[in-house]
């Protein structure tokens, strides 16, 4: 059985500021958009009289269908804009071929005018390779694009893909015709590119009415000793006995640096939305693709 066949075929993949998702009934003007948009037409194969229903029918038809062979993976790309989520483009591995060995797939990328210029389309690229050399266990991703097309191949560029060939006559572009390029990269690449990026992660501030999630400091120590001596603390969860400073200073600077840096075990500190006062911890502990437990202590 291939990595394919074990996942979920609704994933969902984001580093906090973009996201990747399957598309939606609701979603259907935003694909028919992308469709509409000049660069699109310009530069890639869309359908430019697509309306909503043919969008609908579009992504209940061949989308689903690409999803249940696991033969084309089509993401929406979304971006919290003005306070709401919305698409701001689409992006696919086509052709995928997964085997127990490895495989490969053809990574295709329409923008939107509101996900341009914002590093939307980079971040969601990064995502994807992460999810088809991570998860799916791919071993190449191919970039292919008609020659000419600048933004396509900067972007394929910055992501790590390298030029491979050129394909005389590919495309048809301004009533000429033009050649095509194919940009590769492998999982062996991708894992060097991740491993020199010495990145330190971001950890998300979530703000509500009453309280807040953020980081825990070194600050937050001496309020962490008595929660963990709290005998409630001791009985439910797995705080040391006896903490201590040093078991506070471990944890904050050891234990949770390095769950952020996996992503393994994300924790927040609960804190006072008026007074910033830590109330206590919540983590996600997500040692698996696509599930994660919660742990709190207050």
């Amino acid at each position: 059985m291939s990595a394919l066949d074990q996942l979920a075929s609704n994933p969902v993949l984001s580093d906090g500021v973009t996201t990747l998702r399957r598309f939606q009934v609701r979603d259907a003007e935003a694909f028919a958009a992308i469709h509409r948009d000049p660069l699109n037409i310009q530069w890639t194969g869309s359908v430019p009289t697509m309306d909503a229903a043919q969008a609908l029918s579009f992504i209940e038809g061949h989308i689903a269908a690409g999803w249940e062979s696991g033969t084309g993976l089509r993401f929406a790309i979304t971006e919290v804009i003005a306070g709401t989520s919305q698409v701001v483009g689409t992006l696919s591995l086509q052709d995928v071929v997964s085997t127990a060995a490895g495989g490969s797939a053809h990574v295709g990328i329409k923008m939107l005018p509101s996900g341009r210029g914002s590093g939307a389309a980079q971040r969601a690229i990064e995502l994807l390779c992460g999810y088809a050399f991570g998860n799916l266990g791919l071993g190449y991703l191919h970039w292919i694009c008609t020659e000419g097309n600048r933004g396509s191949i900067s972007l394929a560029r910055r992501c790590g893909f390298a030029q491979l060939a050129h394909i005389p006559g590919f495309a048809r572009h301004a009533d000429e015709v033009a050649g095509g390029l194919i940009f590769t990269q492998t999982a062996a690449q991708w894992n060097a590119r991740e491993q020199s990026l010495d990145l330190a992660p971001v950890v998300p501030v979530l703000r509500g009415d009453q309280v807040l999630l953020r980081a825990l400091t070194p600050s937050d120590a001496p309020a962490l000793v008595p929660m963990c001596r709290d005998l409630e603390a001791v009985r439910w969860t797995t705080v040391p006995l006896d903490y201590s400073a040093e078991h506070a200073d471990y944890f904050i600077k050891t234990i949770v640096a390095d769950g952020w840096t996996t992503g393994e075990t994300l924790t927040f500190a609960v804190a006072s939305a008026d007074t910033d006062e830590l109330l206590g911890t919540i983590d996600l502990q997500s040692k698996h693709p696509g599930v994660a437990a919660v742990g709190i202590n207050v």
